[in-house]
């Protein structure tokens, strides 16, 4: 991840925010990100990319956190499940293990051409992905309260016009 120059003002980007350039830094943000929680995880991704979210880094810092942590909660939107069902994600068999801690949601119809994809950790981490179709750009703060509640407000939203999607259920462990 490269970090902006100091006079950069490139969409109010902080001396904390990073961009990354590659796919590669991109999924290291990620899973440092879910690292980072202690709390709570929340992911909205109309995909789940794999090569973001199907990565072992990430699938271990999610299992980490459902495990060691009592009270932690940790949630995932998506719009689009095909690439869930038929690749062999990771994703929904961490669900089906851990079924109170980590859920796993499809946003209703009207909510799936939203442009955002974003990943919080707890109240402050953010990762933020203007271009779903994009996974090599990303803008990432490991401590922006402000942007990560507003996210935070965004993704209850969303959360409440998502159900569970019947074809993950179906999926054998």
């Amino acid at each position: 991840m490269t970090r902006p120059d100091p006079d950069h003002k490139l969409l109010g980007i902080s001396d904390h925010e990073y961009l990354t350039e590659s796919v590669d830094e991109t999924r290291l943000a990620c899973a440092e990100l879910a690292g980072q929680a202690r709390h709570q995880l929340r992911l909205f991704s109309h995909r789940l990319a794999s090569e973001l979210f199907d990565q072992a880094a990430f699938i271990e810092a999610l299992r980490q956190l459902a495990t060691e942590r009592p009270r932690s909660r940790i949630r995932l939107l998506f719009s689009e499940s095909d690439a869930l069902t038929s690749s062999g994600h990771r994703l929904p068999r961490l669900a089906q293990r851990l079924p109170s801690r980590l859920q796993l949601q499809r946003v209703d119809e009207e909510y799936r051409d939203e442009a955002d994809n974003f990943l919080l950790a707890d109240e402050a981490g953010c990762l933020y992905l203007a271009d779903w179709r994009d996974n090599a750009r990303a803008r990432v703060n490991f401590n922006d309260r402000l942007r990560a509640r507003e996210l935070g407000e965004r993704f209850e939203t969303l959360w409440e016009h998502s159900h569970p999607d019947p074809a993950l259920r179906r999926l054998p462990l």
